[in-house]
């Protein structure tokens, strides 16, 4: 029993307890008025930080540039699914400008993600968890980074939150027809990160087995949820891209997390989640015995830690795979630990004197977030500078290279894409710009017409070039005339392999 039914117990102890349709109001509803305020609080909190990130114009990545390219989907290092690709260039028509477009996109996305959650876990572990939870998850640093990049994570945890909260309504409320939201969610989610797929999968088991157990199914709803996991399966199969970079992945083989490597992984992630945090996560992980008049509802909490298991093994195993670059890929495993936080605070409130000592663990997690949310996006700015500057400009030239040296069709589109921040850079005197052949020849570029032009209308100054062959920790930090005198891996872009390549150092005179 949640601390708010042992509220109610001991003020009436002839009232019932249960889940049913009455906990499923909406959030507001379900919360009082200090815990309305708190959760504000926090959502306030990750706006505040959310928001700074328009000001700082950080998270210009080369993903972004993909993203935001008008023949959507090019053949970069991963795949292209299109349905945030579309949402993005769909919204950026109305807006004009697809960057602004993106990362409002990524932002609704993590917010409606924290709402969904917090019913969910309001249903599952009481309003107090909820409310943690909630909290923790606004301030996070994985979840400030997600919300602020034109990137289809925000996208993919809010399809991934809403179809585990439909699987976990099914079990509650022992109906097959919220299993059909959840195969439409999983197929959605599989069309924006092919990380998707595992949750099509799982939906499609879940789906089997209920039909063995009952026979009598919502048809109606399982056939529509059926339709949009069969579009995403076809999406893979009718474009040759992407399965045959599925095998040229299953060919590499996995990578072993060794040495530096892993070292870098296992600092980073607590991290994203928080020191503090993981110890009150482990507790909510920890089972307890449920009455009988609770079978339902222990049912569903099984359900969410078995949904919640199954994202980390995914994720752990996608990171062991050529196409996991970082710790950020845990992002979807985060989300759901945030459920486990909030019940082991929940379960602290319960003992004796846990009434002031879980605020104190709360806004002591909240604190430690918040500390190490700032600094990362300081951080970021400052390491991947350079990395922002050539992928800019790169977009920047990309049709008139283009025009010559690839056969991939550019639009004018494509050169506005970053005008006015290539504008800014170009006019800021003493501006640094790092250009890798790699990097920049991926795109259909072609680096020594690049330079050449450069030169002959003295836009930029070659300070340094170099040939060779390195193995990057993180992009930027290849070559820069100003390392960072110390490193700490809250923001890791990890590379696994030596990559020969040609750097250029250029300088905006």
């Amino acid at each position: 029993m949640t601390g708010e039914e042992l509220d109610g117990a001991h003020v009436d102890p002839r009232r019932p307890v249960g889940f049913g349709p009455a906990n499923s109001a909406a959030p507001a509803a379900l919360l009082s008025r200090g815990q309305r305020s708190a959760l504000l609080w926090g959502f306030a909190l990750y706006a505040v930080l959310s928001c700074s990130t328009f000001l700082l114009d950080i998270f210009e990545t080369f993903d972004e540039l993909e993203y935001l390219s008008p023949f959507i989907g090019a053949d970069f290092h991963g795949r292209r699914l299109p349905l945030y690709p579309t949402l993005v260039v769909g919204l950026g028509h109305l807006l004009e400008d697809s960057s602004l477009a993106g990362q409002l996109i990524s932002k609704v996305c993590v917010l409606g993600t924290g709402l969904i959650l917090f019913r969910l876990l309001a249903r599952l572990f009481g309003t107090f968890a909820a409310c943690c939870a909630t909290l923790l998850f606004g301030v996070l640093p994985v979840t400030v980074l997600q919300s602020s990049t034109v990137h289809p994570f925000g996208l993919y945890g809010l399809l991934l939150v809403l179809c585990a909260e439909r699987l976990v309504r099914s079990v509650e409320t022992e109906r097959t027809g919220p299993l059909g939201a959840a195969a439409a969610a999983a197929g959605l989610a599989a069309l924006t990160r092919p990380e998707g797929f595992t949750l099509v999968g799982l939906v499609a088991l879940w789906q089997f087995v209920v039909f063995l157990r009952r026979r009598t199914v919502s048809w109606g709803s399982w056939i529509g949820g059926a339709l949009v996991m069969a579009a995403a399966v076809g999406w893979f199969l009718l474009h040759p891209g992407y399965a045959e970079q599925a095998v040229r992945f299953s060919k590499k083989g996995s990578l072993a997390l060794t040495g530096e490597y892993l070292v870098g992984y296992l600092r980073a992630y607590p991290m994203l989640l928080g020191w503090l945090a993981l110890p009150f996560c482990f507790l909510g992980l920890v089972p307890e015995r449920t009455v009988p008049s609770e079978r339902t509802l222990s049912s569903a909490r099984r359900a969410y830690f078995g949904i919640a298991l199954f994202v980390l093994a995914s994720d752990l195993a996608l990171l062991m795979t050529p196409s996991g670059w970082g710790p950020v890929y845990l992002y979807p495993t985060t989300l759901l630990l945030t459920g486990f936080f909030g019940c082991g605070l929940e379960r602290v409130r319960r003992l004796r004197g846990g009434r002031r000592l879980a605020p104190l663990a709360l806004v002591g997690c909240v604190a430690l977030a918040l500390g190490e949310a700032v600094p990362a996006l300081v951080e970021y700015r400052k390491m991947l500078a350079p990395f922002h500057e050539a992928c800019v400009f790169a977009a920047a030239h990309a049709t008139r290279n283009s025009v010559q040296t690839s056969e991939v069709r550019h639009t004018q589109r494509w050169t506005d894409l970053r005008a006015v921040s290539y504008r800014r850079r170009l006019a800021r005197p003493g501006a640094l710009i790092v250009l890798e052949d790699f990097f920049f020849n991926q795109r259909g570029n072609n680096l020594e017409a690049e330079l050449a032009w450069l030169v002959n209308e003295r836009r930029a100054e070659v300070l340094f070039d170099q040939r060779g062959e390195y193995l990057p920790l993180l992009a930027s930090t290849v070559i820069t005339l100003d390392p960072p005198v110390s490193y700490t891996p809250r923001v890791l872009e990890l590379r696994h392999t030596p990559q020969p390549t040609r750097a250029v150092v250029l300088r905006i005179p």
